[in-house]
Formats: C-alpha cells, structure tokens, sequence
C-alpha cells in the first residue's frame, strides 16, 4: 500500500512539472531582451506572447509603471510604461530600426499581447538591450471623452446661434421650395435636355463601336503602319542622297548664271558699240523711203507715175497672155 501511494504522488508529481513546463513555456536556448516604451499597457500583463507577423517568438516579462519620468540614458525621454521582452536570440536581427510595435489582442475579447511589424530591410537592425518606441491600442474611453467635449461645444454653439439656425434652416427651405418650383415651371425643358443628352450618349456608343469595327483586331493598323515604315525608309534612302547633291548642283547653277551674266554684260556693251552705225544705216533707209514716196530716181517716177504703172501692168498681162511673143516677131 505504502508504495501504490509512492507511486502514486511519485507520478502526479512528474505530470505536475510536465503542465508547468509546457504551460509555462520555458526555454532553455539562450533569449535576447528587447524595451519598448508605450503610453499606456493597456492591461498588457507579464507572460503575454510576442508575435511577429503571427508567430510567436517570446513573451512578456515585466511590465514596469515609470509614469512620466524621463530617461536620463535614452536621450533623456518621457517614458510612462516600459515593456521588457524576452524573445529568441536571433529576432533583434529580424527587427529594423523603423520597426513598429503594437498592443493588440487575440480576437476581440481575448488576451493582450505585443505585435511586431519587422520594418523596412533597407534600414540597419537592433540588437539585445536596445530601447523602442511602441504604438498604443485605440483607447474606447479617450474617443468618447473626445466625442462628449465635441458635442458639448456643439451644444453650446447651437444655444448661442439658435436664431441664426432658424434663420439658414428657413433659408435652406425656401431654396429648396424655389428648386421645387423652378424644376416644375421647367420640365419640359430639363427632359429635352436630359433626350439630347441621352441622344449625344448614343452617338458616342455608335462611333466608338465604329471605330472599334474599323481598327477590328489591329492587323490592318499594323499593316499601314508597317507600309509608313518602308515608305520612310525608302525615302531616306533614295531622297537624301539628293538633298547631299543639292549644294553641288546650287554651285554649277550658280556658275552658269554667272556665265550668263557675262554673256549678257558682252551683247550689252556690243549694242552699245553698233548703236551708231545702226542709226545712221537707218536713218539712210529713211531717206531712200522718202525719195520714193517724193517720186525721185526711176523707181520713185515708176511708183509715182500712175500710167505708167498701168502700160507696165497691161504689158505683163498680154505675156502672160501671149508668152511666144516674148521669144519671136509677128
């Protein structure tokens, strides 16, 4: 009997240890310390889990009250509430000096507990010992003194303006009453304008749905703008070259003119030389011409001789008539 009983507190002693152990989550692998200092522990308790990114990677050991009192080692800071964690030896080297710290629940009754946002890789890591700044919960209590002094001033600013109001909220009614009338007064005219509207839609539909036919799948598109291509490309190719040759070409044109220039300056000054002997030789003919029409020398006496101009037709008439006379005697 003595022994059942041994055995027995013997074995109930072991399970014992073995719920303490497990519940307890003891560690036997080395543990780094992290600070975070919170305005407020928001009923944090000492043993809460610490999670990073949903895993768990220690817990809470102490949650000290300073209340205000500045930390002459830590840039001499306000601090209210210091949280000290212990968690895995290798997450100071998962943290980040932008890390974000949270108080934060298991589901929406359930236990507090610190949430870890690791930070940005880009910025350099922490290491044990290291003091942060941690972010609050929402405080319920904060945001309904807030809403209370909010309405409170509200309720004031309503007692003192209470005929101003009544005032607007007549001014609002009797807007809204001349809205009322003005849309009834013009209805007519508010659906001509919503059909033209609609109308004007309508066109819109129709022409994308066109131009959505037209461009079809793009390969017709594609097509012109790969005949564009060539077309460019020939025209690179074969108009160039001519505009390279067009300073050699403005040069020969210009060489000719110049030429031609030349050419023109020497008939100029040849006209120029012959004007004389030309004015004289036509000054001659004028002479000749008058001395013909005055009836001097045998041709001016023939021109002006009226019958003798006649003898002188008649007889070319009769040769003409009878050329053997021209060759014998009758």
């Amino acid at each position: 009997m003595e022994v059942k009983v041994g055995a027995l507190i013997l074995i109930s002693l072991v399970l014992l240890v073995g719920f303490i152990v497990v519940l307890g989550d003891f560690r036997c692998s080395e543990q780094s310390v992290l600070y975070v200092d919170f305005p407020t522990s928001a009923d944090l308790k000492a043993g809460a889990p610490v999670k990073i990114t949903g895993v768990t990677v220690g817990k809470v050991t102490v949650v000290d009250l300073w209340g205000g009192v500045r930390d002459p080692e830590h840039d001499n800071k306000i601090v209210q509430v210091r949280v000290t964690l212990s968690v895995d030896e290798k997450v100071p080297g998962l943290l980040h000096r932008d890390a974000r710290y949270y108080i934060t629940t298991l589901g929406a009754l359930g236990e507090k507990y610190v949430e870890i946002d690791p930070g940005s890789p880009d910025e350099p890591t922490l290491k044990s010992g290291d003091v942060v700044d941690g972010k609050g919960p929402l405080r319920l209590e904060h945001l309904g003194a807030d809403a209370s002094s909010i309405l409170d001033e509200l309720d004031g600013i309503l007692k003192e303006n209470r005929a101003n109001v009544k005032e607007l909220v007549k001014n609002i009614r009797d807007i809204s009453d001349q809205a009322n009338e003005m849309i009834a007064e013009n209805r007519e005219s508010v659906k001509v304008a919503i059909d033209k509207v609609r109308e004007s839609m309508e066109h819109v539909t129709n022409l994308t749905e066109t131009l959505d036919l037209a461009a079809g799948d793009g390969k017709d598109l594609k097509q012109i703008i790969a005949s564009l291509k060539n077309i460019t490309s020939k025209l690179d190719r074969e108009v160039t070259p001519a505009f390279k040759r067009i300073p050699g070409i403005a040069e020969k044109v210009e060489k000719t003119v110049e030429e031609l220039f030349s050419l023109l300056s020497e008939g100029r000054a040849t006209i120029a030389d012959g004007r004389v002997p030309f004015q004289d030789a036509m000054e001659n003919v004028r002479a000749v011409i008058r001395d013909l029409k005055e009836g001097k020398g045998s041709i001016g006496a023939l021109l002006s001789d009226r019958e003798l101009y006649d003898d002188l037709v008649e007889i070319i008439k009769d040769i003409k008539r009878h050329p053997w006379k021209v060759l014998w005697k009758e």
